[in-house]
């Protein structure tokens, strides 16, 4: 999911049941994208949202992955807890970095997706 502007109180319910939405309409999801390139603030509702997510896609066996955080949000989630839990390694500089981390992770169960054919590069 890409989600451009701010993450703040007037729309974090909005990003929440989009997110929840779209994992409903994909229960079998083990991995949830937010591209992120297009935040440019996160105040402390959607600190507290993206928390709350978090952990509960957690306790459901999804991980929650962010790509293209702005340098101001990062300090954000640094400064409040959410960086440690969702963890360097759920957060990459491009949405393509994410999405071929995720393939690999899902290793063998992912082999015949061909949404996303990532093959290493021929030498």
């Amino acid at each position: 999911m890409r989600f451009d502007g701010q993450l703040y109180f007037a729309n974090v319910s909005y990003f929440e049941d989009t997110v929840l939405g779209a994992l409903a309409d994909h229960p079998e999801a083990r991995y949830f994208l937010v591209v992120g390139d297009g935040i440019n603030q996160l105040d402390a509702s959607g600190e507290e949202v993206i928390h709350h997510l978090a952990t509960r896609l957690k306790e459901n066996g999804v991980t929650l992955v962010f790509s293209g955080l702005k340098k101001q949000v990062l300090d954000v989630m640094r400064a409040t807890g959410l960086f440690e839990l969702i963890t360097q390694a759920n957060l990459f500089a491009t949405e393509d970095l994410a999405i071929a981390a995720i393939y690999e992770r899902l290793g063998e169960t992912a082999k015949d997706d061909l949404f996303c054919a990532l093959k290493p590069a021929l030498a």
